[in-house]
Formats: C-alpha cells, structure tokens, sequence
C-alpha cells in the first residue's frame, strides 16, 4: 500500500491501491478515504505514519470496536436511521459473523 516506500500511508495510497481491483470504483473509494480520514489519520495530517497504523490495527485498542461497530451500522442499517432493526441484522447476518473476512480492519491487516 506504502507506494513510494517512505513508510508512511498516504490518503492518496489508501484510496487508490497500486493492485486494480473491480471493487476500487468511484463508491468504494469515497468511502475509503473517509475510513481514513476516520479511522486511520489520527492527527488530520492526510499521512498514517506508522504509529498510526499499528494503532488502527491493534485488536486490543478500544477504537477498533468502536471502528466495527460503526462500519457494521454503516452497511446494515438500511434505512439510514443509525439503528439496526432485526430485519436489518437478518438481512445482513454474513457482516456480524466472526468470519475475518468481513472485518474491515483485519482486512487491512492482512493487505499490509
């Protein structure tokens, strides 16, 4: 992800991955800058330095539940009133599996 190497991670570089992918279309990068923004650069500067990183990615650091569980209202909560419904969570039941493929933020993991 690092593309120039100078081991830090710009919004730039997280938006836009140097591996074409299908799923990288206008849609998945506005909200892949805005999990960066979020998420990620904890200091507003547009860089995760690697401190930064090594937070993001800590299971054990409190924001990450924070971070899944925001996500997980983000793409299940249907009718966008920041509540999840049982209709919701059935509709949805493969993001709350313990699948880490669904995990965002293991995801990254494993990308780095």
């Amino acid at each position: 992800m690092d593309q120039n190497g100078d081991g830090k991670l710009t919004a730039y570089e997280f938006v836009n991955p140097a591996e074409e992918q299908s799923e990288h279309g206008p849609t998945a990068k506005k909200q892949r800058k805005v999990h960066f923004q979020e998420y990620i650069d904890l200091d507003g500067d547009g860089v995760a330095t690697k401190s930064e990183m090594e937070q993001y990615l800590d299971p054990h650091n409190k924001q990450q539940a924070v971070n899944k569980a925001n996500i997980l209202l983000q793409e299940a909560d249907d009718d966008g009133d920041k509540q999840l419904s049982l209709s919701e969570v059935q509709a949805h039941n493969g993001l709350f599996s313990s699948r880490e493929e669904s995990d965002v933020a293991q995801s990254m993991h494993n990308e780095l």
